[in-house]
């Protein structure tokens, strides 16, 4: 019978898991063979996995489509903070540390900001890595961690921030769907400059990469990035015109 695979992401383990890595690694290459066609959400990503460029010309990308939503600005009226946003799992290949280190950085230079910082606090999974999150952080006002969010406080946190940052630092993060969110809000994005992640900013040209774990290079991105003069109607235009419904279905019918 005729088989589609849909290829995600290759788990990053540590070294004493290369095993389990390796299983990963062996049921997709087995996977891909036996497959007609392979839908990935960044060929940019499936690329630099070693041995999958063999199966590049039977590579599919189709990525999720979103909807634009209306932005009240009005919610930060009298606010003349820098309001940066993060949402999403807290758990270790996110690099929300080199985040922190960046607002303790803007905070010791008087740099006016607030880092609100959404997701389950209380996953045990994440039990160490949240602890250390908010250890480095515990001097620091101008950092909130808000917890886990539903719908509505989700539409409330994207209308309040100026910036979304994705800091991801390895390959669980094969494409960051939570920046087509931010964007679809009208907000700038910056991210780590790694495959697959990258993709999203690259397509829409509304946001800045930096260099993964490089505080430096995230601090002055973030301390800058109003001087790109983003446009929130310009950044809805551009993502529509890459990720939008018609597009997907299109490519899931040729499929």
């Amino acid at each position: 019978k005729k088989s589609i695979t849909t290829f995600h992401c290759l788990p990053e383990f540590p070294l004493y898991a290369v095993l389990i890595k390796f299983y990963f690694y062996f049921c997709a290459i087995f996977s891909m063979i036996r497959s007609e066609k392979i839908i990935v959400l960044s060929k940019d990503y499936f690329k630099s996995i070693f041995f999958h460029k063999i199966f590049y010309s039977k590579t599919v990308e189709i990525s999720p489509y979103v909807i634009t939503q209306k932005k009240n600005l009005s919610l930060k009226i009298g606010n003349k903070n820098m309001n940066i946003g993060y949402l999403g799992r807290l758990s270790n290949e996110k690099g929300l540390e080199y985040l922190i280190q960046v607002s303790n950085k803007m905070l010791s230079k008087g740099i006016k900001h607030e880092l609100i910082i959404a997701g389950n606090d209380k996953d045990k999974r994440f039990y160490n890595y949240i602890s250390s999150l908010k250890n480095l952080s515990s001097n620091n006002p101008n950092i909130k961690f808000i917890g886990y969010i539903n719908e509505q406080k989700k539409d409330i946190f994207y209308k309040n921030i100026d910036l979304f940052v994705l800091p991801s630092i390895n390959s669980f993060e094969a494409f960051g769907i939570v920046q087509l969110e931010a964007m679809s809000y009208g907000i700038p994005v910056i991210a780590s400059n790694i495959c697959g992640v990258r993709t999203i900013v690259n397509n829409t040209q509304c946001g800045l990469l930096f260099e993964k774990k490089n505080v430096r290079d995230l601090y002055n991105k973030i301390v800058n990035f109003k001087q790109n003069k983003f446009n929130p109607e310009i950044i809805k235009l551009n993502l529509e015109k890459h990720y939008n419904k018609d597009k997907f279905e299109n490519q899931i019918s040729e499929l």
